[in-house]
């Protein structure tokens, strides 16, 4: 819709019937190149700036999980995240754990 939007405001000559308004027949080539380009690198900065946020949190959270494990405090890094992947990790930590002590055991 906004790309469509930014190709309307180009146009230069409408068709015209006599109950309402046709589509353009002439469209300002230079004006439409320059409002697409902009356009397009406006949706590429929104796009880098959303991937470059995500990319900070999920450092951050790595980190905050990482201190965590290195205090030896697993829930901590658990109730941190706070939702059920959280959960599903600890158990599967839990379950390697118990079995490294049997094996180390046996």
């Amino acid at each position: 819709m906004i790309y469509g939007a930014v190709i309307d405001s180009t146009c230069v000559v409408l068709q015209q019937s006599c109950t309402r308004q046709g589509a353009c027949l002439l469209y300002d080539h230079d004006v439409l190149r320059l409002r697409l380009h902009v356009l397009a690198f406006c949706t590429q900065l929104v796009t880098a700036s959303l991937k470059a946020l995500a990319w900070h949190c999920s450092r951050r959270q790595e980190k905050v999980r990482a201190a965590a494990a290195a205090a030896g405090d697993v829930d901590i890094a658990i109730s941190h995240r706070g939702d059920d992947a959280g959960k599903t990790s600890n158990n599967d930590d839990k379950t390697r754990l118990d079995t490294a002590h049997k094996e180390t055991t046996n």
